[in-house]
């Protein structure tokens, strides 16, 4: 049986999914451009290259570790 958690964080990456091919569709942006622009858009860059952000980002995604 799933926990709130899990249910809530399955539905909320489907929508993202859904978002995002929307988001293509309307701004003819590739998937990574959108994938990019929400990083930044996050504040993941404030001084920082965008792709060290990225890298940390993505890093922070994968093992959980602080950035």
């Amino acid at each position: 049986m799933k926990t709130k958690n899990e249910f809530i964080s399955f539905r909320t990456n489907e929508k993202i999914e859904e978002y995002i091919t929307e988001l293509q569709r309307r701004t003819k942006l590739s998937r990574s451009e959108i994938i990019r622009l929400a990083i930044a858009n996050l504040g993941e860059l404030e001084k920082e290259n965008l792709e060290e952000a990225i890298e940390r980002a993505l890093k922070y995604k994968l093992t959980g570790l602080r950035h």
